[in-house]
């Protein structure tokens, strides 16, 4: 039995990185404890835009053809 369910949003983005300022005013305002993302387009040269404070960042980039890649935060010190 659960004693938390976490709160989660999911975002198809098709490029995180132009909507990053975006992406982060929402997930602040609606305080989630997950936030997946799909579609995020991502390689290494995103690597200084990708952290989102108070959040631990996963993720997986398709470096090898464009689109692709997903990524989870997880909400540091949270119960999930």
């Amino acid at each position: 039995m659960l004693e938390f369910l976490p709160e989660m949003s999911v975002h198809q983005c098709s490029s995180v990185g132009n909507k990053q300022e975006e992406s982060e005013i929402c997930v602040r305002s609606q305080g989630h404890d997950l936030i997946a993302v799909t579609e995020t387009w991502w390689d290494s040269s995103h690597d200084w835009n990708a952290i989102m404070d108070g959040y631990t960042l996963f993720r997986k980039d398709r470096p090898t053809r464009q689109g692709g890649g997903v990524a989870l935060y997880v909400a540091v010190g949270g119960t999930v």
